[in-house]
């Protein structure tokens, strides 16, 4: 184990290999067809190697210094896992591999790590979070995060959270999914801000908002149809329910059975 450590700690320090980026438009092409980024991929995976963290971290820190991108985001996929050896040194790393750029490659690759350090420490992720909400291509998904820690009651997180809504309808649409996932079995300060998710958007225009409220339905079992009926009475008499009702029409009748006179009652509203 320690060869091996020793030996892609080498090829991601020292290889020359690659000297520019092959796919510039792509770099996650990249990820594992150069010699470091394949060697910085598997450094990463060493992460239950908790007597070489020294040499991990150390070598990872002269990645971020690495001028081609696919390398550092071989760094950023899966970065979180190294929490398990230190996660304060794995928060410095992600921060310093996502400082001074707005690069899409860099942030879409950072989202999932980013998601269970905002749990270790969002207030260092503020700034990371505030220059992410200007990337368009992974507005969506970093709403998810802030939603995610504004149901955990993380200061800070429900600005960020308004500020993404102005400027995205994707993410709008994701407060949808972020509600109705975490409403079941949820304490009541919790259930409290998932309602408010799911009602933020009833009045919405947008195709994308409408349809993701349609297509929750999918996702919800009609044995939790009175877990949800409140909401769902709300959505009922919408302006985005009048728009796609579809997937609603679907569950009520899916429900009908075990809920005869609310169902009647929803569908007095067609």
């Amino acid at each position: 184990s320690q060869e091996l450590v020793s030996y892609l700690c080498k090829v991601a320090s020292d290889d020359p290999n690659p000297e520019k980026a092959v796919n510039p438009d792509n770099p996650e092409f990249d990820l594992l067809n150069t010699n470091r980024g394949a060697a910085v991929h598997a450094l990463v995976r060493c992460f239950t190697h908790m007597e070489f963290g020294d040499n991990i971290f150390g070598t990872l820190e002269k990645v971020a210094e690495d001028p081609i991108i696919s390398v550092k985001i071989s760094a950023l996929r899966d970065l979180a896992v190294l929490m398990n050896i230190d996660k304060e040194k794995t928060l410095r790393l992600f921060l310093k591999l996502t400082s001074d750029t707005e690069d899409y490659h860099i942030y879409n690759a950072s989202i999932h790590s980013a998601q269970y350090l905002s749990r270790y420490n969002f207030m260092s992720l503020i700034p990371f979070f505030e220059k992410g909400i200007h990337v368009e291509k992974v507005q969506d998904q970093l709403a998810i995060v802030l939603a995610i820690a504004w149901l955990n009651d993380e200061k800070g997180s429900y600005g960020l959270l308004k500020k993404v809504w102005k400027i995205s309808d994707g993410a709008k649409a994701n407060m949808v999914h972020i509600a109705v996932r975490n409403y079941i079995g949820a304490n009541e300060k919790v259930k409290s801000k998932c309602e408010t998710l799911y009602r933020k958007f009833l009045d919405s225009d947008s195709k994308t908002v409408i349809h993701q409220y349609n297509t929750a339905f999918l996702h919800v079992s009609p044995t939790h149809f009175k877990s949800f009926i409140t909401l769902f009475r709300e959505f009922a008499i919408s302006k985005v329910a009048a728009q796609e009702p579809h997937y609603f029409y679907e569950f009520l009748a899916k429900s009908s059975k075990a809920n005869p006179v609310e169902v009647i009652d929803m569908l007095k509203h067609y």
